[in-house]
This record gives C-alpha cells, structure tokens and sequence, in this order.
C-alpha cells in the first residue's frame, strides 16, 4: 500500500470521494458549519489523519492525527471538530476521537520548541512531519536540498533504532545540526520525483 500524504492544493477534488466527510452540526440544534470547508481523512494502522481545506484559499488549512484505535470505519461519516475540546472531533452520530502525537524528537528552542518525527520512504527521501503541540505544521516528503547523504544520522527513522541525535529548527523547510555538518530538508512534490523513483510509492490526495 502507497504512503499517502495530502496536497497542500486541492488539486480539483472530487468531491464524492469516499474519504470526504460531510459536516455535522458540533452539538444538537448548532447551525451546521460552512459548507465551503472540506474535511479529509485516511487511516493508517490505529491513526486516523485528518486534513481541513477552504476552497476559496484553495491550501491546506489545518491538519492532525486522531487515535482511532477502536477500528471503527469512519469511512464518509459526517464530521465535525469540537472547539472546546482541544480540537477533538466527532465522527457519525457519537465517536468522539481525541488529537494523537506520535513519539518524537524535538527541534527549536526550549521556548519555541518543535516535535519532528521522521520515516525513511525510500533512498535519501524521508517522510518527516513537524508538529506544534498537536497541530501538524508540516507533513512532506522531503530530501536534502544539496544532495547530502542523511540517513548516517536520520537511519531509517524516529521509531527505528539506531538514528543519532540532532538539534535544528523548521521554517518551512527543516534545518538540521548532526555531530557534524548542516542539512537543509526540502519538501518534494509528486512533479519533483526523479524519474528512479518507484512507482507507487507515495501517493498525494485528493
């Protein structure tokens, strides 16, 4: 099965695709929310990864992982996110999922501080996802913007053992400070692949 990461562009979606959710009213007797906002989202193992669009600004707004470790397929469902609850959401008519960050390492300042983790997807390209608190900053692929070997320090990721420690900051792209040297992670999109890319191997939606 492909990774799939979202497009920061809605890219034309089709609206009637299986993983677009339908909004609900947030509570019983709400007005229901802006039909101009499309909500997203593809499971992966126990996580359940949620994306919001506005079409009229045409980019990813906001995205994060749910734990949905009940398995039950939310698959269409209406949605709605609860603001009082530290962006908890509800799915159908009671499955209430609470954010989810996974294990990570930590980049910026103690006072500005960032969690990244990262999942080596295929030679010097790594699927790294930046977090604030549980709010996804950032999901790429990404590789090094000067060709620079990265898994001697990263390895085959954050879960994995045997990746060496590193500080660094993100701004977009991820600066980071191994023992030795400064790497610049970059985000690669579909129309960056180079042609020995496998195929298949990652797939953006929608």
């Amino acid at each position: 099965m492909p990774l799939i990461l979202f497009n920061t562009k809605l890219q034309n979606p089709d609206l009637t695709l299986p993983r677009i959710h339908p909004w609900r009213a947030e509570r019983p007797g709400d007005p229901f929310p802006s039909s101009d906002v499309i909500l997203l989202s593809v499971q992966e193992g126990n996580i359940l990864r949620v994306a919001m669009y506005y079409p009229e600004m045409d980019e990813l707004e906001q995205q994060i992982d749910y734990w949905n470790g009940s398995g039950i397929d939310v698959t269409g469902l209406p949605a709605a996110l609860l603001r009082d609850e530290e962006d908890s959401a509800i799915f159908g008519d009671s499955l209430i999922l609470k954010p989810y960050v996974r294990p990570h390492a930590f980049l910026g300042s103690e006072e500005w501080p960032y969690g990244i983790w990262w999942q080596r997807v295929h030679g010097n390209y790594y699927r790294v996802i930046v977090y604030r608190d549980w709010l996804i900053c950032s999901e790429y692929l990404m590789t090094e913007k000067d060709g620079q070997d990265v898994t001697w320090f990263l390895g085959e990721g954050f879960d994995t053992p045997g990746w060496k420690p590193f500080s660094g900051y993100w701004g977009g792209n991820v600066t980071l400070y191994p023992a030795q040297g400064i790497y610049t992670l970059i985000p690669v999109m579909e129309k960056d692949l180079p042609p020995d890319f496998p195929e298949g191997l990652v797939r953006w939606i929608p």
